[in-house]
């Protein structure tokens, strides 16, 4: 009976070695899949950020050009009809706020 107890036993210890080695080869599986997403994380955040900015700088090029048409300064023919197109709409902007104003009384 010892000599069974003592296979299992055995049998036991190796097993439970095996399952030990397995779950230490997961948990650095995890631990590097973590690394990756928190790295990929962090790039697309810088990311997100750089095209923050551009949006914000490509708007201020617009003010800047639609800024100099109207001060009657020459504009480049390509932004011409932007620059018309914006005008119309500012002065329809306008046209719709006094009608809320006279709404309100």
């Amino acid at each position: 009976m010892t000599d069974f107890l003592e296979k299992w036993k055995k049998i036991i210890s190796e097993k439970a070695e095996v399952v030990t080695k397995k779950t230490g080869e997961v948990v650095e599986i995890v631990v590097d899949k973590t690394e990756q997403t928190v790295e990929i994380t962090k790039i697309k955040s810088q990311i997100h950020v750089m095209e923050r900015n551009n949006d914000r700088d490509f708007r201020d090029i617009g003010k800047m050009i639609y800024d100099k048409f109207k001060q009657d300064e020459e504009v480049d023919a390509d932004y011409l009809e932007l620059c018309e197109a914006i005008a119309e709409r500012e002065a329809s902007i306008e046209k719709s706020k006094k009608q809320i104003e006279k709404i309100k009384g």
